[in-house]
């Protein structure tokens, strides 16, 4: 008995100096191994606040024009090659609604944009009940140069059931914000991703039954495609 206290003591005081040792050297993982402990990480992440740090840089440094990305870790994946035109892409993965509506004034030529793509608010999820997400979309909106043409997409199928109602609910509730402004065209790209089941369809995930892998983005593009050709504000 005494053996088996001591040597739990002993596992204990490593994993102290683990997760020290990690936040030293790496304090940047700590917010994505969170999930596995349960716990909900900062608001935004260490991986945003950098990120964001650097894509001001690149808005600054950038060219103006062209389609720009705005929302989490689905949009920042994508292949711009995709979508065949210029693209600057300002999608950060864990990002939060809330957070977005927060940086978007930091990118100056954002107003330049030929087109901005929106999608987030699946983060949120962990954060905040589904009339609060949908709150902050409208924020984000409000945030967003208001002669820029906006196309919105939805938050896309997974697999987990648990999680689709919740989804639903939100969906409904950005729709009907981007109803309501004249510069948004609101793209469902929810059938062409889901299987029979109502989820992600396992031949367009990576397998995390959550992000797209190519094939998946080759589906995203095209429904995203054509809604790009000719963005205009609805009258």
């Amino acid at each position: 008995m005494k053996r088996a206290v001591i040597a739990l003591g002993i596992i204990w005081v490593a994993a102290l100096h683990g997760i020290a040792a990690l936040a030293f050297f790496a304090p940047h993982l700590l917010p994505d191994q969170s999930w596995r402990l349960g716990l909900n990480p900062p608001e935004p992440t260490a991986y945003v606040a950098e990120r964001h740090r650097y894509l001001v840089n690149l808005d600054a440094q950038g060219e103006p024009g062209g389609i720009v990305l705005i929302g989490t870790s689905h949009l920042e994946g994508m292949d711009p090659a995709l979508l065949g035109r210029p693209v600057r892409n300002y999608a950060i993965g864990t990002d939060t609604l809330r957070n977005i509506a927060a940086r978007v004034g930091d990118y100056r030529k954002l107003g330049s944009a030929r087109a901005i793509v929106l999608h987030g608010g699946y983060n949120d999820i962990k954060y905040r009940n589904v009339d609060a997400i949908v709150a902050d979309y409208g924020a984000v909106l409000a945030a967003l140069p208001p002669e820029t043409p906006i196309v919105s997409l939805p938050l896309l199928p997974v697999a987990d059931e648990g999680l689709r109602s919740t989804i639903t609910g939100i969906n409904a509730g950005i729709a009907q914000r981007c109803e309501a402004d004249a510069r948004c065209t609101f793209v469902d790209v929810t059938e062409r991703l889901v299987d029979a089941d109502g989820g992600l369809s396992p031949a367009l995930e990576r397998g995390d039954g959550v992000h797209l892998n190519r094939a998946g983005y080759r589906a995203l593009a095209a429904e995203l495609r054509p809604a790009l050709e000719a963005p205009a504000p609805r009258q």
